[in-house]
Formats: structure tokens, sequence, C-alpha cells
């Protein structure tokens, strides 16, 4: 094992330690250009999606690319428009007057969003939670030395299985980033009631979520963008973060006004070259794209990027609802 590696084992390598794959187990679904359907079943879905260019983070530690996953995960915390996008959305929540004491994440990943907490606030205690052995792992080793590393807690958690003790509450602000969509719609509702329920007065449950529907890669064959990231109603409904108000309304919550940010880069940055070079090969797999452009694409994007007319965007909306009193 080379030694960038190694240091992935970590929590610290880099994506360029390992080599673009396609996720084992992948096929076309038929009618379905640049879809891939995983063959096995679970209870998150039946059967679950997978979009192009991403892994299968349901089933992550089975699935043999953690440590990829862990290293495209930090990628796109290091980058300037993650640090705008905690400002935008999440720093509200902890701003004076609130007392944000306890905080639960849900589905954690490599706890990046738990670390922005801990550093901007002096007394806040986080709660950090993942299904993936291999995301919380990276998440202590990363956390070890951040600011407030001893106010956090690491908790392993299927939210689809017993609730742990350390997160029945109360908090005063639950969040959780880019998770439930990997869940079937009766499992977010059964999840939403249960962290509504860890809420303290006055407390907040809060969303983060991707708008697929949103997705813009700058290309000058605008066809080929498509078939990386074609638009779908079968894989994409799971993305659509306006769904969640309803839950929340239905856990008993005030449902709070939704709350967006623009999340781009001029760069192809790291994490942006993982995510393309993953949907490219995806891609060739379910036929949407021929081999032959399979390094021409991504070269084209490289040049873009070098003469500054690279740009990527994905919109990010924060969906919130309040245990109690009035929408402030």
């Amino acid at each position: 094992m080379p030694a960038s590696a190694r240091v992935g084992r970590e929590g610290r390598g880099t994506l360029e330690s390992y080599p673009i794959v396609t996720a084992p187990g992948a096929h076309r679904r038929e009618g379905s250009p640049g879809v891939l359907v995983l063959r096995e079943r679970g209870p998150y879905s039946e059967p679950m999606t997978r979009l192009p260019g991403t892994y299968d983070y349901a089933r992550l530690d089975a699935s043999g690319e953690a440590d990829r996953a862990v290293a495209r995960m930090e990628a796109r915390a290091s980058t300037p428009a993650s640090d705008a996008l905690f400002d935008a959305l999440v720093r509200p929540l902890l701003a004076a007057g609130t007392e944000v004491r306890r905080v639960l994440e849900v589905g954690a990943g490599t706890g990046a969003l738990a670390r922005r907490i801990l550093a901007c606030t002096a007394e806040t205690e986080v709660v950090v939670t993942d299904k993936s052995e291999r995301m919380l792992e990276a998440a202590r080793a990363y956390g070890a030395g951040a600011p407030g590393a001893a106010r956090a807690t690491y908790v392993p958690w299927d939210v689809c299985g017993p609730t742990p003790r350390e997160v029945s509450g109360p908090f005063d602000l639950v969040i959780s980033s880019v998770m439930v969509p990997y869940l079937d719609h009766a499992a977010v509702a059964a999840l939403t009631a249960t962290l509504a329920q860890s809420l303290r007065e006055g407390g907040t449950l809060a969303f983060i979520e991707q708008d697929l529907q949103t997705v813009s890669l700058h290309h000058a064959s605008y066809s080929e963008v498509r078939a990386l990231f074609g638009r779908n109603a079968a894989h994409e409904a799971p993305y659509l973060p306006l769904r969640l108000r309803p839950l929340l309304r239905d856990a008993g919550l005030t449902a709070l006004p939704r709350s967006s940010f623009l999340w781009t880069s001029d760069d192809f940055v790291p994490y942006l070259r993982d995510l393309v070079a993953r949907a490219v090969e995806d891609a060739v797999v379910s036929g949407a794209v021929p081999a032959a452009r399979r390094e021409t694409l991504l070269e084209d994007l490289e040049s873009a990027s070098a003469t500054g007319d690279f740009y990527f965007g994905l919109v990010y909306h924060r969906i919130a609802g309040r245990r109690g009193g009035p929408v402030g």
C-alpha cells in the first residue's frame, strides 16, 4: 500500500491516493441512460439507486470505497464555497442569543460540519453520528486536533436501527446534511419524528440538502454534460429538499422559512475532478458517453479551469423546523 493510502486510513488521505473506479455491482437500468442501479437490495429503498458520480453511501463500509469517499468529502469541505455555505446556512442557527448548548449531527461523515460548529462556539457540545465505521473513524481522526475537540462525542448510529442512548436528547439543534436522500420516504418520516422528539422546547431540526434540479456544469457540449448529470425523476426525487417541510409539520414542528445558498467553483478542484471523473466512468458503463471521450472530456474541463472559463454550481437549501414557539 502506498504511503498516501496509509495516511488515508487515518483520515488524512487525498483523492489522488485512490484510483477512479466504477462501483462494483452496478448496471444500467433499461430506459434510463446514465442511471446506475445497485444489485443489492436493503431497507433504504427497493432498489436503491446511485446517482452518477457518487459512492454507495448507504452501504459504504461494504462497498470497499470508504477511503475514497472520505477523501472526497474532506476535499469538498476544504473549499471556500463550503466555508461560505456554513456561514450562510448553519452559523445563523448558532448566533448569539440562541443558547445552543447541545448539538446532534446525524450522518456526519468525516465530521467537517461538526468541526466548524465546535470552532465557532465556546461551550457547545456536539454529538457526532454516522452509520459508517470508516466515516466515524475519520471524523475522530480529523477532529482530534481541531478546536473544541474535547466537546465532541462520537456515536455509531444506523438511523434505521435502534436509537442509541447518547442521541436521545434533549438537543438545542439537530442537523443533518445530505444524508436523508439515502433513505426511503417512510424511513425519512420516521427519522424526522424521532429527531423532533429529541429537541428541547425551542430547539431546531435542520436539514441542509442539495437540490439536484440546480446542478450546472459549464462545458461546450451541453449534450455530454446532460449525459453525465441528466435529469431523471426516479432517482432525483429523494433529492428534492422541500419534500421535507410537510414531514417537519407532521412531526409537530413549526416549519421555518427556507434559506438557500449557491455553492460554486470557478476551478476544477479535486472534489469536482473526482465527482466528474466518476460520473464519466459511470456514463461509459451505461453507454451514455463513448469510451473514446473518457479522457478528453476531463481534459476539456481542465483546460477551461486553466483559462478561467470553468464553472460548477449547485444550490443547497436549509429546511428547518422549530419545536414550539413562533416562527423567528
